[in-house]
């Protein structure tokens, strides 16, 4: 027979579910929050103000439930929730799809591209703001042809050879996670001028030396690079 399960106060509109390993089911509503049910029960409801505008629940292999949103990403995790709102830290705007490869490193489809980062990273970022993820950007300048969406049932899954398939603005592209080149270096520095209190000084082989407690010191520098711009 059917069952009707209770929505949580003022919600609805499900969005997206997950069904996770304990068998209790996961829904996310469009207009904000996350519940939890068993078979019979609402077993807990959570809000934030990063749980607004949900379009993606994964679950990790650790058995953390990641939530995306038009906002950013968040973390049930221990009956509380922790968020990591986009920022320049790391740019989540608007999470479409979300996937975990065989490394463990969560895939994030944005309106930026596809963020690969590791879910300890964000849970460092969620508990201090000044901490800077290490994550990696994947966009037009590695041949992604088009924005992640939300479209498709679902719109990302895993691939049983591990490549990781995601609907775009322009069709469906595979990643191999396997076959990721290291990020390049930073460029090599150049520094073209210097100048103390205005004056301007001349660089050589033996180094510059200034006249002590100079108030105001300025470089002018470039860094020759001829990858993309977000590559910079």
């Amino acid at each position: 027979r059917l069952a009707t399960m209770p929505l949580p106060p003022g919600r609805i509109g499900a969005a997206v579910s997950l069904l996770d390993r304990h068998g209790d089911m996961w829904v996310g509503f469009h207009d904000g929050g996350v519940a939890r049910y068993d078979k019979d029960h609402l077993l807990g409801y959570f809000e934030d103000q990063t749980l607004v505008g949900v379009m993606a629940i994964l679950e990790d292999k650790r058995g953390r439930i990641w939530v995306g949103t038009t906002s950013g990403l968040a973390a049930v995790k221990g009956g509380g929730v922790l968020t990591v709102p986009s920022s320049d830290r790391i740019p989540l705007r608007y999470v479409t799809s979300l996937l975990e490869d065989t490394d463990g490193y969560l895939w994030v489809g944005t309106t930026t591209g596809l963020v690969r980062v590791h879910p300890d990273e964000l849970e460092k970022s969620a508990a201090s703001p000044a901490y800077q993820p290490s994550f990696r950007v994947l966009d037009a300048w590695d041949g992604l042809s088009g924005s992640p969406t939300s479209r498709g049932t679902p719109p990302a899954i895993n691939g049983p050879d591990g490549r990781l398939w995601f609907t775009v603005a322009n069709g469906i592209v595979a990643v191999d996670p396997k076959r990721l080149k290291p990020a390049r270096l930073p460029p090599p520095v150049q520094v073209e001028q210097l100048t103390a209190d205005g004056r301007p000084f001349e660089r050589t082989e033996q180094g510059t030396t200034l006249p002590p407690r100079p108030r105001l010191v300025q470089l002018a520098y470039t860094a020759v690079n001829f990858n993309g711009p977000t590559r910079i």
